[in-house]
């Protein structure tokens, strides 16, 4: 009886390896394929090794048949997990990363198996007795891989048992199908451990483990399992934090998933309504957004609490054109607001002084020409440095001048018009733009902000110091450039360097 077992084990193994290479084939068209293909030639393996150790009539020759059942046995379990992973959704975590850490258990049993002999800590002893009986008797090691090999089994098993809950009802019967097939070799190998671990006589386990394979290759033949692998659309729909708000063609509310009618609950210009579902779209999120939503395809707009929305509407039809209704997505933008603020004021802002950079006064000061020419009036500029800054940031620190940076650009700020566009040009150089406003009366104001400058009062290691400022003015010549403008204003801070600084000249 015995050796009819194991010649059909060897029969397995054929048939095995053969449907394996079949399976294998097809890696590139299910995702499901490559799991399976090694599963059956770790199967075919063991199945091998295991009727030649049966039909063995060596001592020698049955423990090193029965060594070599083992790296079936790891592909096998490896390929089960596998399988288990992918089929449960799970298969984007099977990085390269995560089937060198599958493989690291197997090599690390073949290495054992073949020093075995030396330390016995697999089999801590083997061979024929004096009753010529073949007997193993297992070491840690052996338990070890049992302790690694079922553990791992038992996480796939469960992966695939939350997929099964989480599926929709026409899929859980294929789940509950595969799980059938995976106990059949599970449990028949938890019986052949129990009852003779080691060297059983007779163990069944590759040949249900076959069994179990062929069983899964008639279910993926049906195509059934690779549709699994997916989740439903309607669970991804119900996961995603965007609001998604059906209508039918008169505008009523058909559907909607979790957010949306969290959002619903937000705006409902009707907050009595039951249920927002079968209302219409005008009493649920009120005349406005829904006359908004009406006009365009894609829009932005605040919500009374605050936050800011953007609202996509598609129309919705059918095969012959017809139209169906309208699915509305909704999406919570208002970081994505605050940070696209943030970053327009950065570009347009200088990070230290708060005030507006070069950028943005090289932008408005072609526009301030242009509206000046056109209306006729006056347009002033004064360029101002901080005097012998340099001496400041390299005697008292980088940290002690940028405060004087920042005390002085407030005082220049302080007392402007709302036209009036103060800037930090670069450096220690600020730039004050001054429209409808004359030569002499820039003058007199830039005269005014020395005087503020030169009062302020710094203290750096207990020692108080003080800064002055030069200022250049120069009023818009007809029909010069903004280059022009500006190099005049430049020219008018030189002529006040020179003459001892503190002081203002006007081109």
């Amino acid at each position: 009886m015995h050796e009819l077992v194991h010649v059909v084990s060897l029969l397995a193994a054929g048939v095995a390896a053969c449907c394996g290479a079949l399976v294998w084939r097809r890696r590139r068209s299910s995702p499901l394929a490559t799991s399976l293909a090694l599963m059956m030639f770790g199967g075919a393996s063991w199945a091998l090794a295991a009727g030649l150790a049966g039909l063995a009539t060596t001592g020698t020759a049955r423990l090193a048949l029965n060594y070599a059942v083992y790296p079936g046995v790891a592909l096998s379990v490896a390929a089960l997990f596998w399988y288990f992973l992918v089929l449960a959704g799970y298969g984007r975590l099977l990085t390269r990363r995560t089937v060198a850490l599958l493989s690291i258990q197997p090599a690390i049993l073949i290495l054992v198996i073949v020093t075995d002999p030396w330390h016995h800590l697999f089999y801590a002893r083997a061979g024929l007795d004096a009753a010529g009986t073949f007997t193993i008797v297992t070491g840690p090691l052996y338990w070890v891989h049992v302790a690694y090999s079922y553990p791992l089994l038992l996480i796939g098993l469960a992966a695939l048992v939350g997929a099964m809950r989480r599926a929709v009802a026409g899929h859980r019967r294929v789940y509950a199908e595969v799980l059938a097939g995976s106990l059949l070799p599970l449990v028949g190998n938890a019986v052949t451990i129990a009852v003779s671990p080691g060297a059983p006589s007779v163990d069944l386990t590759p040949v249900l483990f076959l069994a179990t394979a062929a069983w899964w290759l008639r279910i993926e033949g049906r195509g059934t399992p690779q549709r699994l692998v997916p989740i439903a659309a309607r669970q991804v729909i119900g996961a995603l934090d965007d609001s998604i708000l059906v209508l039918d063609p008169d505008g009523r509310l058909v559907d909607a998933n979790p957010a949306g009618r969290a959002f619903v609950g937000r705006v409902s210009a009707q907050h009595r309504l039951a249920t927002p579902i079968g209302a219409h779209w005008n009493d649920v999120v009120g005349p406005e957004i829904a006359t908004l939503v009406a006009r365009v395809a894609l829009q932005t707009f605040p919500l009374p609490d605050g936050s800011v929305v953007e609202v996509r509407a598609n129309e919705i039809t059918g095969d012959d054109g017809t139209n169906l209704g309208r699915v509305i997505l909704i999406r919570d933008v208002t970081e994505v607001e605050r940070l696209r603020s943030e970053l327009v004021i950065q570009a347009s802002h200088d990070p230290l002084t708060g005030l507006h950079n070069r950028r943005h006064f090289d932008l408005s000061l072609a526009e301030a020409m242009r509206l000046a020419t056109a209306d006729a009036d006056p347009l002033s500029v004064v360029m101002i440095d901080v005097d012998r800054f340099k001496t400041v940031n390299d005697s008292r620190g980088h940290a002690v001048g940028d405060r004087v940076l920042v005390d002085v650009a407030h005082t220049l700020a302080r007392d402007t018009r709302v036209d009036d566009l103060v800037v930090r040009y670069g450096g220690d150089e600020f730039m004050i733009l001054l429209p409808r406003t004359t030569e002499a009366v820039a003058a007199e104001r830039a005269a005014a902000w020395r005087l503020a400058c030169a009062a302020l009062s710094f203290t750096s290691v207990g020692e108080p110091f003080g800064v002055t400022i030069s200022a250049g003015v120069a009023q818009m010549p007809a029909g010069a450039t903004p280059d022009e403008f500006l190099h005049r204003a430049d020219k008018a801070l030189y002529q006040a360097k020179s003459a001892g600084r503190d002081a203002v000249a006007v081109a």
